[in-house]
């Protein structure tokens, strides 16, 4: 890396650093770790994209920052919501091997519903789990790479499809 390059770093790094902490530390429910982790991400996509927004100035680069953190943030509530995921089904995997004769209805239901929802395609699930976790339709959007409206009657069509197969499940697992 150039001199020149090295201090126009160490002066968006000095202006920028501290707040952008606060703000990434407060969306994070203050996890210091995961805010410093994700902090560092901000900085990797600057030195990536540095050739794109060396010419940004003051505000403008500060709102470019934020915007980058904003996006690392989501990544990593995506992350986190994904890994809780997959431990709910692998709990749910050592439960049925085990023969868990205690299982409640709800219990039971929820299993259905997991293995109902790993049989819809890939974006179904990715739609699904994102309206769980409280996404808009907007976010979704820029996740999915299609219209708000589409993502709207995708939502609707997986819902009526996973409502029709955990009924049959249901039925099949009383009968």
């Amino acid at each position: 890396m150039r001199q020149e390059e090295e201090r126009f770093f160490q002066i968006i790094f000095e202006k920028n650093s501290h707040v952008l902490f606060r703000y990434i530390c407060g969306q994070l429910n203050n996890d210091r770790e995961t805010a410093k982790d994700v902090l560092n991400d901000v900085w990797e996509v600057l030195v990536v994209k540095f050739e794109t927004v060396a010419d940004l100035e003051g505000e403008e680069m500060t709102k470019w920052l934020f915007c980058v953190a904003k996006n690392k943030i989501k990544n990593q509530r995506r992350k986190h919501y994904y890994q809780n995921e997959v431990s709910y089904t692998q709990y749910q995997k050592e439960n049925r091997n085990e023969g868990e004769a205690g299982a409640t209805a709800e219990i039971e239901e929820r299993m259905v519903m997991q293995n109902c929802i790993q049989n819809l395609n890939p974006m179904d699930q990715r739609i699904f789990w994102g309206r769980a976790y409280g996404f808009s339709y907007k976010e979704l959007s820029g996740f999915c790479k299609k219209s708000e409206q589409a993502l709207q009657c995708q939502y609707s069509r997986a819902i009526k499809k996973l409502q029709g197969m955990m009924s049959q499940e249901i039925s099949l697992t009383r009968a």
